[in-house]
């Protein structure tokens, strides 16, 4: 594996990470059905594995601080070209910003978002994920010291995704947490 990346700022308020990568891998294992719903772990033998990732951060003012993140990632079966990669997406990024809306609560969005993901069904079947990308929000109340209460939706448009066919993933969730940060 080769990877070679910088990291730096610019100005005071951003920084930025940035890396690009390259793999040649001898074994890869991947799941290959026998039969419905009957599957085995089998090396199919040498791929490539290729891509980039960057993120950037930036601080808009004392009370809002903004992230975005994005990885592209290009998978080939060297030994059988005819045998698809699956399970991973080509590209796969998140948004998010954290709002202060006063010292001790903070109101946490994200958006996460996938695309170009090939699958292997139970049926033995290669398919295609459909793209998706979901909000999340939550507030976050710091009642003293290290104690944290949360209150939060997930997936917030209620958005029907997959990464397994016929295992949906979510709906809508909203969460209640209590945390103690040690």
């Amino acid at each position: 594996m080769v990877e070679a990346g910088c990291q730096g700022a610019i100005g005071s308020r951003t920084s930025f990470q940035a890396s690009v990568f390259y793999s040649r891998i001898d074994d890869l294992i991947q799941r290959q059905y026998l039969s419905a719903n009957l599957y085995q772990l089998r090396n199919i033998g040498r791929a490539r594995h290729a891509g980039f990732e960057l993120d950037a951060r930036t601080r808009v003012d004392s009370r809002l601080e903004i992230g975005a993140n994005y990885t592209y990632l290009d998978r080939e079966n060297l030994s059988d070209p005819s045998v698809p990669l699956v399970d991973t997406p080509r590209h796969k990024g998140r948004v998010s910003a954290v709002g202060t809306v006063v010292p001790s609560l903070r109101v946490i969005a994200n958006v996460e978002f996938e695309a170009d993901r090939r699958t292997l069904n139970e049926g033995g079947a290669y398919l295609d994920a459909p793209s998706f990308a979901t909000l999340s929000v939550k507030g976050v109340w710091t009642i003293r010291g290290h104690l944290d209460a949360e209150l939060g939706v997930l997936n917030a448009f209620d958005r029907s995704y997959w990464y397994g066919d016929g295992y949906p993933e979510p709906g809508r969730t909203v969460l209640a947490n209590f945390r103690w940060r040690f």
